[in-house]
């Protein structure tokens, strides 16, 4: 449910309060009581939507983390995989690693959209070094040699 129908669940209760209070208007006249409970009413409107923000913000906040977590998890895994199948086939060491780290970028980017936009993580630098940084936390915990640097050339 969106945040702006949250909000017009207490608006919408206290118009309907406040047309039961304009009916009995003309039998009786408005005292500081009725003012001061209308004075509460709105207070506490606006409590209660600010907390369902807050809370409903922080829920979507910890979802799109999820997600990029996830996303991030499993393009970590491609790149390993796509590493290790392009050193197979004899491809040099600097360009396997480019490939499979553009091939998991390419899968982090379709997989995660939503989350990258929200934590604004546009920069290419950024999600490599959020990339390879996840892959090696997956090769060390597979018991993999941890490095996933490319060897210096040969001179």
């Amino acid at each position: 449910m969106r945040l702006q129908t949250l909000m017009l669940v207490p608006i919408a209760a206290l118009s309907l309060i406040g047309a039961a209070l304009a009916a009995d208007a003309a039998a009786a006249p408005v005292g500081l009581a009725e003012i001061g409970a209308w004075g509460i009413a709105t207070a506490l409107t606006g409590a209660i939507v600010y907390v369902c923000e807050r809370l409903l913000g922080i829920k979507i906040d910890s979802a799109h983390r999820a997600s990029l977590h996830l996303s991030l998890r499993t393009g970590a895994g491609l790149f390993i995989a796509s590493m290790t199948e392009l050193l197979a086939k004899g491809v040099s060491p600097a360009e396997a690693k480019q490939l499979a780290l553009q091939k998991g970028l390419d899968y982090v980017r379709q997989a995660a959209p939503d989350p990258i936009a929200r934590f604004k993580l546009h920069d290419d630098d950024f999600l490599a070094d959020m990339l390879t940084s996840t892959a090696t936390q997956l090769k060390l915990g597979a018991g993999m040699p941890s490095s996933l640097t490319v060897p210096a050339p040969a001179a």
